[in-house]
């Protein structure tokens, strides 16, 4: 006949067992929202450049001697904003083989100093590399018979977003780390990164004061300070202070980089861009489980007392 565990045996085991549990629901998770996983075989693919203003993915603008000239794509993650949505990816597609979560963008492109009339345009551009897949943000020039002489200079401030897989609440994220392709900016190039997210409550983007200057690296958010960001002008960022928003439902890495070219520009060249390769977060899980597990740890040690006072 098998032997029964008393009462008295289960109830300090049972609270051992949660006690032992209950810290590992502290523990740092990581989250990879774009990684190394192959979307695309083949050629390139471009986002939409014929879809309403403000949300195509792809834009031109005029660039002269005489004054700045800037064209933006407004950063939102409304339905049907995404830039991988609609028929890239979807039917139709040969070449797309994955499911690329949604990609949300917004970008600010800025150009003064050309020496003649001509064209930019800022592609959204889904890259295949064998390894992993690329998003790029790319200007190049749109003329095939134009050169723009060297000195011409070049502002692109963009943000590329991720829907978070649950809310996050602001206090748990600790870092995120991002990777680009060698091609990210053109030579001579000053780019700065920050963490941005959104607002679950309001709507509203911020970045954090947290910065990285390197075109790979890993930003530690704890004790950041936050600004708003314009998302109808990328270069315009807020003044910094300490956050007045608990939770986020979006994520992502913004670059705002400079340069002046050092080279003729002739037509169809790569201007400058951003490209991202992969993008994790690390977080502390909210604390509904852990609050669970500590109730019903001192739940059984408090029965485990009046059993031992019996």
């Amino acid at each position: 006949m098998p032997s029964l565990v008393s009462p008295r045996t289960l109830v300090p085991s049972l609270a051992a067992l949660l006690c032992a549990a209950a810290p590992a629901a502290h523990a740092q998770t990581t989250v990879t929202l774009f990684g190394s996983t192959e979307y695309l075989t083949g050629s390139d693919v471009y986002a939409n450049q014929t879809a309403p203003s403000p949300h195509r993915a792809t834009q031109t603008f005029s660039i002269n001697p005489s004054t700045p000239t800037s064209t933006t794509r407004n950063l939102t993650v409304a339905s049907g904003t995404n830039v991988n949505g609609g028929t890239l990816g979807g039917p139709g597609v040969a070449n797309w083989t994955g499911t690329m979560p949604d990609v949300f963008l917004g970008f600010t492109g800025q150009a003064s100093g050309s020496n003649i009339n001509t064209n930019l345009t800022i592609r959204t551009q889904f890259q295949n590399n064998g390894a992993g897949d690329f998003i790029h943000i790319n200007t190049y020039q749109e003329s095939s018979s134009n050169t723009i002489a060297a000195g011409l200079n070049y502002r692109l401030a963009g943000a590329i977003m991720f829907q978070a897989p649950a809310p996050i609440a602001l206090g748990n994220l600790t870092s995120l780390s991002y990777a680009t392709g060698a091609t990210s900016y053109a030579a001579g190039t000053s780019a700065t990164h920050r963490v941005v997210v959104r607002d679950s409550a309001s709507g509203t983007f911020y970045v954090s004061s947290a910065n990285n200057f390197a075109a790979t690296g890993s930003i530690s958010l704890t004790g950041s300070d936050w600004a708003v960001l314009s998302a109808t002008d990328l270069r315009s960022v807020g003044t910094f202070a300490a956050p007045s928003f608990a939770q986020i439902d979006y994520i992502g890495i913004y670059s705002d980089s400079t340069v002046t070219t050092t080279a003729s520009i002739t037509g169809f060249t790569r201007v400058n861009g951003f490209t991202l390769s992969q993008l994790s977060y690390s977080a502390i899980p909210e604390p509904s489980s852990a609050a669970a597990l500590f109730g019903a740890c001192a739940l059984a040690g408090a029965a485990l007392r009046r059993r031992r006072r019996a």
